[in-house]
């Protein structure tokens, strides 16, 4: 995890100043929002900026290995890439 802290701390505040600066775009332009595509894309852009920020912070608390930690349990090889004995093609 320590190798990885950079990153997540980056990525982090990286994200959550984004999220910041689509609020103030989102107040200065309240007119844009009421429409369909406009909201849409905001909803869109908030909802992807908020989940690196969130699983950023999972990742930072110390002795946590939740979110990154579990994937080679859901079958992820962070090590290798993908394994050369499966395949996704029917």
């Amino acid at each position: 995890m320590t190798d990885w802290t950079g990153f997540y701390l980056a990525s982090g505040l990286a994200a959550a100043v984004l999220t910041g600066l689509l609020f103030i775009a989102v107040a200065l332009r309240p007119r844009e929002m009421t429409d369909a595509p406009g909201l849409l894309r905001a909803r869109a852009a908030f909802i992807a900026l908020a989940m690196v920020t969130y699983v950023s912070l999972l990742e930072l608390i110390p002795g946590n290995r939740l979110v990154v930690g579990a994937l080679p349990e859901w079958g992820v090889d962070l090590d290798d890439g993908p394994s050369s004995g499966s395949s996704t093609a029917t």
